[in-house]
């Protein structure tokens, strides 16, 4: 089988803050209805559910630059409650 390539993600940001990650506000104005700010913390978590089903922990956590602590926690619901 060949070898999947993950590409690492680049936290754009928005016009009020350069890095996703790093983003002092705790909802996202990119994403969501415009009915209101969407938690980013959410978005992100199941992006991870989602690529899980294509890639690895190491993958995922290589790709967002995140430990795979981290995705672990995605993957056990985290962020849902």
């Amino acid at each position: 089988m060949g070898e999947m390539r993950v590409s690492k993600f680049i936290p754009t940001g928005c016009s009020e803050h350069d890095n996703c990650f790093t983003c002092p506000f705790p909802d996202c104005i990119m994403q969501g209805d415009n009915s209101g700010r969407v938690n980013k913390t959410q978005l992100i978590y199941d992006k991870i559910r989602r690529m899980s089903k294509n890639f690895s922990v190491t993958q995922i956590a290589i790709y967002f630059s995140i430990s795979k602590r981290t995705v672990l926690r995605a993957l056990e619901g985290g962020a849902n409650e």
